[in-house]
C-alpha cells in the first residue's frame, strides 16, 4: 500500500501494512530511515544523532497543531491531558445544599392521635405552645461530601491503530 511519507491514517487491522509503521512512539534508526527523519526530525522523540521517534497515539486523541481564534496554541508533537482528575472542594463553584425541616412538637399524651402513638417530645422543646413548628429550626446546610477519589474523564472511544507511512512518495513543499 503506497502512500506519502509521514502520512498518518487509521487502520483497523492488528498489523501495519508494508511501508507503514504503527504510531506507538517507537524509535527508528536515522541511518535506515533518513528520508522520514528529514520530515519528522526529533519532534516525537529520539536523540537526533542515531534515532528519531514516531508519534505515539496509544490511548491518545489527535488534536490539530497551531492555534485558532480564542484557543490556546498547540505545538506539533505536544502531548497533554490525563485520564482521570481528582475534584476537590476548591475545584467546585461555591454552592450550598439546603435541607428544609418542618418537625412538629406536641404536648399531647402518648397513644393519642399521633402516628403509632409516637411523639417527638412531651412538653415544650423550643416553643411554649403545643402542636407548633419546632422553634428555632431553619434551613440547614448539608456537610461536605466526597472522598477526593479520581474521576474518569475519558470520552467514549473505539480502539483502532494509527499508522504512519515510512516509505513512499516524498512530499514536496509548496
Amino acid at each position: 500500500m503506497e502512500g506519502t511519507m509521514a502520512t498518518i491514517m487509521l487502520f483497523a487491522a492488528d498489523f501495519a501494512p508494508k511501508y507503514w509503521a504503527r504510531c506507538n512512539g517507537q524509535l527508528l534508526s536515522i541511518a535506515q530511515n533518513s528520508a522520514l527523519f528529514s520530515l519528522l526530525g526529533t519532534t516525537f522523540g529520539g536523540d537526533g544523532v542515531t534515532t528519531f521517534g514516531l508519534p505515539n497515539f496509544q490511548s491518545r486523541t489527535p488534536v490539530g497543531a497551531g492555534n485558532g481564534a480564542g484557543l490556546a496554541s498547540t505545538e506539533l508533537g505536544e502531548m497533554s491531558g490525563t485520564n482521570t482528575v481528582t475534584l476537590l472542594s476548591i475545584n467546585l463553584p461555591a454552592h450550598t445544599h439546603t435541607a428544609n425541616t418542618s418537625l412538629a412538637v406536641t404536648t399531647a399524651a402518648p397513644n393519642t392521635d399521633e402516628n403509632n402513638g409516637a411523639i417527638l417530645a412531651a412538653g415544650s422543646l423550643y416553643s411554649s405552645s403545643s402542636n407548633s413548628v419546632l422553634g428555632g429550626v431553619s434551613p440547614k446546610q448539608a456537610g461536605i461530601a466526597g472522598n477526593n477519589a479520581p474521576v474518569s474523564i475519558v470520552q467514549p472511544y473505539l480502539g483502532l491503530n494509527f499508522v504512519i507511512c515510512t516509505a513512499g512518495v516524498y512530499p514536496s513543499r509548496p
